[in-house]
């Protein structure tokens, strides 16, 4: 599953077959507002906004955005501060092994060892 976290988190939900799932957009905003969630209070965002697209229409509209990209020669761009950005989300691990970064796995298993050292100091 591709998701991004942050300011724009977004994710999918639902079955196995794209036209069967949801790709869901939260985005913080900096209006005066009473914090609505969790994720605002944590990105200390005033207010959340979000929208839901059927699965294989956002599928549809990647495609679409995708060859504008290759059309203005800067998919590699793309990727790469993509790779960088979100190396460590699911869906990134294609692009971080392309472009050397870690993956998922291997972030997690860094930050396991990480752990167990620090336990095993105190």
């Amino acid at each position: 599953m591709s998701y991004m976290r942050g300011k724009y988190y977004i994710w999918t939900s639902g079955g196995d077959k794209s036209e069967d799932t949801n790709v869901h957009f939260w985005v913080g905003s900096d209006k005066d507002r009473i914090l609505e969630s969790g994720w605002a209070e944590m990105l200390k965002e005033d207010e959340v906004m979000g929208c839901s697209l059927p699965g294989n229409i956002f599928d549809e509209l990647v495609v679409m955005r995708y060859n504008e990209l290759i059309e203005e020669g800067i998919v590699e761009e793309v990727e790469k501060r993509t790779a960088k950005k979100f190396n460590g989300n699911g869906g990134c691990d294609v692009l971080a092994k392309k472009y050397g970064f870690p993956t998922m796995i291997e972030k997690a298993t860094k930050h396991g060892e990480e752990l167990k050292k620090a336990k095993k100091k105190k």
